[in-house]
């Protein structure tokens, strides 16, 4: 490697006369290390984000409209460089959102619309709407609570995906809100569906691509969309005792294989 220090410094540092060409390597060999290690960190620490609706617009994916917590648990929080990732958990609330800021979260098509857990806690005068084509990605749980007028009409796709080092189950809790939109289950885990759930459009549990994944239904379903739970008999749902599905007809329910219901006096209502 050809020396970067002119001749005249070199002469004045008495250690480069017996290694020449070291001192260029070692910073360029300490520069690299750090880079190595900010990239390494970024990957491995998510945030929390909290919506703001601060932006120029109410896009899910529009970095002003978020602020992060950093450092974690800090209780400090900044404005948001980047919109939510697959790692981040994020939080919507009424009181969090900026003076004059949008109290509509807009998921957008062909964006990247991601995030881990996300929590809507006392946001009844918020809207969760979008793109009927958008989709948003959850590698988490959903967590609805005192959203009893909460506006959740998204009717595009919720993706639950597995998460990497992520738990083996995770709950959704809807609080008495409809899924508006297609909601997919795809991946390995098992969701819990801990309290009433309602899909209106759909329900499509992958089983071709991914073996074992679990739903468990804690409490009632009512569906207005069909449910597929379609390619193999080692995905399967679970309903416990008490819990009834009522499905408005014409739909269609398939399971993989049986017996995929348990306990298997699961009443299914059809009206």
């Amino acid at each position: 490697m050809k020396n970067l220090y002119p001749p005249a410094l070199l002469s004045e540092t008495p250690a480069s006369r017996f290694f020449p060409g070291f001192f260029p390597k070692f910073f360029l060999l300490c520069a690299g290390q750090l880079l190595f290690l900010t990239a390494a960190f970024a990957q491995t620490n998510p945030q929390q984000y909290r919506w703001t609706g601060a932006g120029t617009d109410a896009h899910w994916d529009t970095p002003a409209n978020w602020q992060v917590e950093v450092p974690a648990n800090s209780g400090t929080w900044i404005a948001a460089p980047a919109p939510p990732g697959s790692d981040d958990d994020v939080s919507f609330a009424d009181a969090r959102v900026a003076m004059g800021g949008h109290r509509t979260v807009y998921v957008e098509y062909n964006r990247p619309n991601l995030c881990d857990d996300m929590v809507w806690t006392n946001a009844s005068g918020m809207t969760f709407t979008g793109d009927g084509a958008a989709e948003l990605q959850v590698f988490g749980g959903i967590t609805l609570v005192g959203v009893s007028n909460l506006t959740f009409t998204f009717p595009g796709t919720i993706r639950l995906r597995d998460q990497t080092n992520g738990p083996n189950s995770v709950d959704i809790t809807s609080a008495g809100q409809q899924f508006a939109g297609p909601l997919i289950f795809d991946g390995t885990r098992t969701w819990r569906l801990v309290d009433a759930f309602s899909a209106v459009g759909g329900v499509n549990h992958i089983a071709v691509t991914h073996l074992n994944g679990h739903i468990e239904a804690l409490a009632n379903i009512t569906l207005e969309g069909d449910w597929y739970t379609a390619g193999n008999s080692t995905s399967f749902v679970t309903f416990q005792p008490g819990s009834t599905v009522t499905v408005t007809a014409p739909r269609t329910i398939r399971f993989a294989a049986l017996p995929l219901i348990s306990p298997p006096q699961t009443p299914i209502l059809y009206f």
